[in-house]
């Protein structure tokens, strides 16, 4: 039995079984009721006990399998702390490398620019030669024969003066040989002859003497007559005349005059003996040899022109052909999408002789026939161009180009498409267009203008369509 106080609001007390009532039954049957729905109240009470006991240990089971988590979160966090400090050591290594690795390559990408700068000015020295060389090649080609010609017109006029100057230097020295014997004979029988002279003066000298002696010892002791005769033979000896006295017989003397005279008309009529003929010789001998020296020297540079011409003829044909077929490639491909479809080619005017040829620009617009280029219309021929030069552009790209109103004699669709080209090559090459266009402005990155805002004095005004779209976008 349960002992229970209640306070009603009635202000009844109930103690026990017992209760006071102040007004009787009615108190008695208000009790009953109360004491029901008390014990309505204790069985949900116990239900409610019984539930929150449930939720007690469930909250326990709870709070230990979060206290099991807690823990292994305490674990899984100080691995983690450890595996942080490791990645964040790692990080730092990471980073210098990552460092390092930054400096290197934007080393590599200034060794890259000097490179590439480097390699177009090689390219254009090597293109610049090269046009030199076949200009030179094909100049040397055209004089080479004349030249030759000349050369071996005055090689064959030197070499027959010289085979003329050869039998005239054989003959001479026959001549000279048979003069040399005859002269050093005629001087043999001169000497001899003047050996006579000398020997015939001396017997005068020694006449003369024995006279003057005879004269002397003789004095009176002869006769007037023989002094007289003496004295004529002494004149005679002094003025050197025979008649008075004669030491050689007649025919010797004949004989001797004679042959004076005739050697001495034969010297004058051989004349002197050209001694300088030999050297003259020699030297037309030494010039004919330095000729032929370089006769054989411009045979072999001409054949070896002649061979290198071949070859730049040869190379030029495969370089030009090459480049023809990547630009006539590059050409196809580019006419469709400036004209929206459609197609286009080159062909070669010559095609047996490429390098002499003409090149010849056909194109198909969208909706109308296969043509040349001279039967399109000023926007057609634009795009036609357009085509064209981004076609070598493509073939020998470089970082950077001028284009000037290229666009003017476009529409605002075929200028969307050609603005749409020059988007795909601009990640390459920087592109300067000068223009008029305001949907071409619209795209550039940056516009830079002419300005006149005093008379005779021009201002660039310079902006950044990006910066500006940014701070736009930024307010």
């Amino acid at each position: 039995a349960l002992d229970v106080v209640v306070a009603t609001l009635s202000g009844e007390i109930l103690t026990g079984y017992s209760f006071y009532a102040s007004s009787g039954s009615k108190g008695l049957l208000q009790l009953k009721d109360r004491i029901e729905a008390i014990r309505e109240k204790l069985a949900n009470l116990n239900r409610c006990m019984t539930e929150a006991e449930k939720e007690r240990q469930d909250i326990l089971e709870s709070v230990r399998e979060a206290e099991d988590l807690y823990s292994a979160a305490l674990r899984d966090t100080e691995r983690l702390a450890g595996r942080v400090r490791d990645l964040s050591q790692q990080r730092g290594t990471v980073l210098g490398r990552l460092s390092a690795e930054k400096k290197a390559l934007e080393q590599i990408r200034q060794d890259a620019e000097k490179l590439s700068f480097k390699y177009r000015e090689v390219t254009s020295r090597i293109e610049r030669l090269s046009g030199e060389e076949v200009e030179l090649s094909a100049r040397m080609a055209n004089d080479l024969p004349q030249d030759e010609v000349e050369l071996k017109k005055e090689a064959d006029e030197i070499e027959e003066k010289v085979n003329e100057i050869e039998s005239r230097r054989k003959k001479g020295r026959l001549a000279l040989s048979d003069k040399s014997k005859e002269v050093a004979e005629l001087r043999g029988r001169l000497d001899k002859v003047r050996g006579e002279l000398s020997r015939v003066d001396l017997d005068r000298q020694k006449v003369a003497l024995s006279i003057t002696h005879l004269k002397e010892f003789a004095g009176a002791e002869v006769g007037g007559d023989f002094l007289i005769h003496l004295n004529k033979m002494e004149e005679s000896i002094k003025a050197g005349d025979d008649e008075g006295f004669v030491l050689l017989d007649e025919n010797e003397k004949n004989s001797i005059k004679e042959e004076i005279e005739k050697l001495t008309r034969r010297i004058e009529r051989e004349g002197e003996v050209d001694y300088t003929s030999i050297e003259r010789y020699e030297e037309e001998a030494a010039r004919l040899k330095d000729l032929e020296e370089q006769r054989r020297d411009l045979r072999e540079a001409y054949e070896t022109l002649k061979r290198t011409v071949e070859y730049l003829r040869e190379v030029s044909l495969e370089r030009f052909m090459e480049t023809f077929n990547r630009v006539n490639e590059n050409f196809g491909r580019l006419i469709p999408k400036l004209f929206g479809g459609g197609s286009g080619k080159l062909e070669l005017l010559d095609p047996d002789n490429p390098l002499e040829s003409g090149v010849e620009i056909i194109a198909r617009p969208p909706g109308k026939k296969l043509k040349s280029i001279e039967l399109l219309s000023g926007g057609e021929k634009s795009l036609c161009a357009i085509a064209l030069i981004i076609s070598m552009f493509l073939v020998r790209p470089s970082p950077l180009c001028v284009l000037d109103e290229v666009d003017a004699p476009l529409d605002d669709a075929n200028v969307e498409r050609f603005l749409s080209v020059i988007k795909e090559l601009s990640t390459k090459t920087q592109f300067l267009l000068i223009t008029h266009n305001k949907h071409t402005m619209s795209v550039c990155s940056s516009l830079v203008g002419v300005t006149m805002e005093e008379a005779g004095a021009s201002k660039v005004v310079s902006v950044s369509l990006e910066e500006a779209y940014s701070h736009a976008v930024n307010v």
